[in-house]
């Protein structure tokens, strides 16, 4: 894995130094300790940091350039059928000087352009200067494993891996943007193209930008799981005939996955999408590595199932319990990976859990997106029940859930709120929502003109099963933009690199066409995927709830990290925003330091955005 830089300048007789493309570049060190290189010709500036994966050899140094060809090229990631691309192009007579996929890139570009995206599959981002054309051409993977961020202001277009790579570039304004700050509070992260910063932009999954040396910008976007679903499922197949297919897709894709010259291991939670994952692993390798991690609150420890699993499986198990003492320090740590407000709690034990892999390995393969792949999420049931009464015409459904929802116990209250919402898309919001609308209004001091939400603009242009809405919507948002964020961020502060076979689009694009009663059957989910997992490990090991990577917030808020949120969430501290209402935030902390009420989750956004707000405008 590696970071990319780069700009164009489009001010007349301005050049930038060599300095400020080498400060850009540094700034995401971490990204690729093992090489780094700068290329600049008037106007243009590329940059690169490299973590060696494949072809360690100088052959793989960036920026890449050929005398046989015009182009010059910064790659970010891995293509992991780039030998079967490079077969087929030697066919043609092309020869080849390096043995890793960024050659093969170079010229899969010059024989089909643009398309050559369309026959990757891999998680990447690359641009390439094609002096020839006069453009800068970058693309992204079609899920948006990888993060692509640009700033444009007509003047000058920079990006980079990641937000604080371009902020060193010398002309980039820092102003924040009061809708992206919305997004963030109502759903704990901000999703693209908007970013916390105006004129920066996330540039979309699946989606290619070409911006010409005359400044013109286009974007295309040349995949997209709406698109795919919206084809149709594939209901002509049997049971049998559907199972066989999707293990010869996981097998494939964890093949692919493995490939590598430095070591690979995974990472084993003991739920069901890594230990398929792990099982695949298993069948294809005679020595596999696992790790997982484990919490001393026994309510969070998920350790023992992973360590049943790996027994099971035979794999080489390491764990490590951690104490609270690493998490509050990880908090702090992880303030500077996230440039923009990040509030998944879950990033502290996926940090926690990369730092332990690269201990041992370079490369750890997860089990990510098998909840969207197969039905997984507990909010997807939450909305079928809401569909369901969504037929009681709204002024009764909101005078009957009203009076219901006064009864003192979270559960109900949070149930009878979202069957109170006028349309499906607004209790989906609501379900996957931090701050809901009520609360949001109350906490932000001006006019909330737009109420944010998760359902584009595109995505109304399309007539699918409302059931499969909460799906596709986490495809286009919480997917990448919460997610692959975390895991790109926390995997990458300790330099290792996270794979995932569940994001292969092969096995994405199965899942998009296969009928729902394979993902979710009679009250159970992720039926199918459970039929290959029990070919391999029996059944017993999985007979519990579902349990994600959760933190004991609730109670530490009202212990351990008390001060820390006091300090914080100060009433100086919030004032300096300008923009937040500082008694409604303090009324909240008190009801939740007094037991009355649980709002960890609105003081956990509150608290990422102060660790955030200090880095960047202080």
């Amino acid at each position: 894995m590696c970071g990319i830089t780069g700009y164009i300048s489009f001010v007349e007789n301005e050049t930038p130094s060599i300095e400020a493309l080498s400060r850009m570049t540094d700034a995401i060190t971490y990204r690729g300790p093992d090489d780094h290189g700068y290329w600049q010709e008037r106007n243009v500036g590329l940059g690169h940091r490299r973590l060696s994966i494949l072809d360690l050899s100088s052959a793989g140094h960036q920026p890449m350039s050929l005398a046989s060809l015009s182009t010059r090229i910064i790659f970010n990631g891995e293509i992991y059928n780039f030998q079967e691309i490079r077969a087929e192009l030697e066919s043609t007579g092309r020869k080849f000087i390096s043995t890793g996929d960024t050659e093969v890139i170079l010229h899969a570009y010059d024989e089909w352009g643009a398309k050559c995206v369309e026959r990757f599959n891999g998680m990447f981002v690359f641009a390439i200067f094609d002096e020839k054309k006069r453009i800068l051409f970058i693309t992204r993977d079609r899920l948006g494993v990888k993060p692509l961020y640009y700033y444009y202001d007509k003047r000058h277009f920079v990006f980079a891996s990641e937000i604080k790579a371009i902020l060193k570039y010398p002309y980039v304004r820092k102003e924040m943007d009061m809708r992206a700050v919305e997004q963030y509070f109502a759903f704990k992260y901000i999703s693209a193209p908007r970013t916390i910063f105006k004129n920066l932009f996330k540039l979309l999954p699946g989606s290619t930008l070409t911006i010409t040396l005359d400044n013109l910008l286009q974007t295309h976007r040349y995949w997209d799981p709406l698109l795919i679903y919206s084809q149709g499922t594939d209901s002509e197949r049997s049971e049998y005939e559907y199972e066989t297919e999707l293990e010869r897709l996981i097998d494939s894709s964890v093949r692919y996955r493995m490939i590598s010259d430095v070591p690979v291991g995974a990472f084993l939670s003991g739920g069901i999408d890594s230990s398929v994952v792990v099982a695949s692993m298993v069948k294809q390798s005679t020595h596999v590595k696992t790790f997982s991690i484990g919490f001393t609150d026994l309510r969070y420890n998920e350790a023992p199932y992973a360590k049943a699993v790996a027994a099971a499986l035979g794999t080489d198990h390491e764990e490590l319990i951690v104490r609270p003492g690493e998490i509050f320090e990880s908090i702090e740590l992880l303030a500077d990976h996230f440039d923009e407000p990040f509030a998944d709690p879950s990033s502290v034990p996926t940090y926690l859990i990369s730092r332990l892999a690269r201990s041992k390995v370079t490369v750890a393969i997860s089990g990510d997106a098998g909840d969207e792949l197969f039905w997984g999420y507990s909010r997807y049931k939450k909305y079928e029940a809401a569909r369901r009464f969504n037929v009681i015409p709204t002024p009764f459904r909101k005078a009957i859930f009203g009076v219901i929802g006064k009864i003192p116990l979270d559960i109900i209250q949070k149930g009878a709120q979202g069957l109170q919402y006028s349309s499906l898309e607004e209790c989906y919001d609501y379900l996957s929502g931090m701050f809901k609308r009520n609360d949001l209004r109350r906490l932000i001091n001006h006019t909330i003109e737009h109420r944010p939400s998760l359902f584009t603009k595109d995505f109304r242009n399309f007539v699918i099963d409302e059931l499969m809405y909460p799906n596709i919507v986490d495809y286009k948002t919480y997917l990448p933009d919460d997610i692959l964020t975390k895991v790109d961020r926390t995997s990458m502060a300790v330099s290792l690199e996270a794979r995932s076979p569940f994001l292969d689009y092969r096995l994405v694009e199965f899942g998009l066409r296969l009928p729902r009663s394979y993902k979710y059957r009679n009250g159970e989910q992720k039926y199918l995927l459970k039929k290959v997992l029990y070919k391999h490990l029996p059944k017993k090991l999985f007979d519990r709830p579902k349990q994600g990577f959760d933190l004991p917030l609730n109670e530490w808020f009202r212990k351990e990290l008390k001060p820390m949120l006091q300090q914080h969430l100060s009433k100086e501290r919030l004032r300096r925003y300008g923009f937040i209402n500082v008694e409604f935030v303090h009324a909240i902390m008190d009801a939740h330091f007094s037991g009355r009420y649980n709002y960890y989750y609105m003081l956990w956004t509150l608290l990422s955005f102060d660790l955030w707000y200090e880095r960047y405008f202080e």
